[in-house]
């Protein structure tokens, strides 16, 4: 199991908790968008980007 905390609207966040729980083997399958099969993880190098999810993750995430 991954235990990871999600940067977007999780039921599980909707919900009050603020971990999630998948298979370990979903973080490797890949994902499907738009009908194309992708890879479900990039890294993600862009700065706006990264400013982006810290906002996100300050506001989901309040706190130290």
């Amino acid at each position: 199991m991954q235990v990871y905390r999600p940067l977007y609207e999780a039921y599980v966040y909707r919900n009050g908790g603020m971990f999630d729980l998948r298979p370990l083997h979903m973080f490797y399958e890949p994902a499907i968008v738009k009908g194309k099969e992708v890879q479900r993880f990039t890294k993600i190098a862009d700065p706006k980007v990264i400013a982006q999810l810290r906002a996100i993750r300050a506001r989901m995430y309040p706190g130290p």
